[in-house]
């Protein structure tokens, strides 16, 4: 039987996950952090609260992440290595339901990836989303985002963009700056979040001729920023319709508040209010 990965196996260990891993992505604490768990450096685990021990809970992970991330090929994985290039080995995530590679299931597998400490494959996942998902000509409408489905060659299904994948990237790129420490080019983990989440709120509209009659309106594919501005709320789409609209699933409002306070970029001040602003919203 082949296996998907989706919001549901996700939930359902992430508070685990968290407590596994939560010391150690944790940054310095201000007058605003409350008395909850950011706060407090302690998380709650469900499994626990369900009566495992912490021998029990580690071992139900680490299979879990055994086999969803190096199982057998056709009966239990969802990653698959994928060659090299020259910034390292390469690693992607499908979605077997569809047979391809979408942002959701990428930006997923680097937030385990990363909590979990597995380094190798973070990198190998993000290597494989900036080379074959990030759209880098200028004079594409979704310059700066990623296609939100590719095939597993690296074909783009689409050239348009989910701000879900966007947004579990970003979250993802930031803990794992804050774990490993920032390297060079694509593994500069915080430079590269900053650059997205810039965009992501500040990117001008570009236009161009749809092509193969996808994301048109009116013959044209026009993308904006992916962040409303009033009110401050994440769009469904990036796409310039005349209703634009968001999705209630793509809300994250405790990323939008640690996105606010770990912006090093001054010329983003604008954006980190409308960050926390949108964190309000949603």
């Amino acid at each position: 039987m082949r296996v998907r990965m989706g919001r549901h196996w996700f939930t359902a260990v992430a508070t685990a996950i968290l407590y596994v891993a939560g010391s150690s992505v944790a940054m310095a604490k201000g007058a605003e952090d409350g008395n909850g768990a950011y706060a407090t450096g302690k998380y709650r685990n469900l499994f626990a609260e369900d009566g495992h021990s912490k021998q029990e809970i580690k071992a139900k992970i680490d299979a879990s992440y055994q086999q969803l991330f190096h199982g057998d090929k056709q009966t239990q994985a969802i990653a698959f290595e994928a060659g090299k290039n020259e910034n390292g080995p390469l690693m992607y995530v499908t979605d077997w339901a569809n047979h391809d590679v979408r942002t959701e299931g990428m930006s997923y597998g680097m937030m385990i990836t990363v909590q979990l400490n597995k380094k190798a494959e973070f990198d190998a996942i993000w290597n494989w989303a900036k080379t074959y998902m990030y759209i880098s000509d200028p004079k594409a409408p979704s310059y700066e985002y990623f296609a939100w489905s590719c095939k597993t060659g690296g074909t783009h299904n689409s050239e348009g963009a989910a701000p879900d994948g966007e947004s579990y990237f970003a979250m993802a790129l930031l803990f794992a700056s804050n774990r490993w420490g920032d390297g060079k080019g694509i593994y500069d983990y915080h430079t590269q979040a900053d650059k997205l989440l810039t965009a992501m709120v500040h990117r001008q509209v570009i236009s161009a001729p749809a092509k193969n009659r996808q994301h048109t309106f009116n013959g044209e594919h026009k993308v904006g920023p992916m962040m409303n501005q009033d009110p401050p709320m994440i769009l469904f789409v990036p796409e310039v319709t005349p209703q634009m609209f968001t999705d209630p699933s793509y809300h994250l409002p405790a990323f939008y508040e640690l996105w606010s306070r770990w912006d090093r970029r001054k010329i983003a001040r604008s954006g980190r209010r409308l960050r926390r602003r949108a964190a309000s919203s949603s």
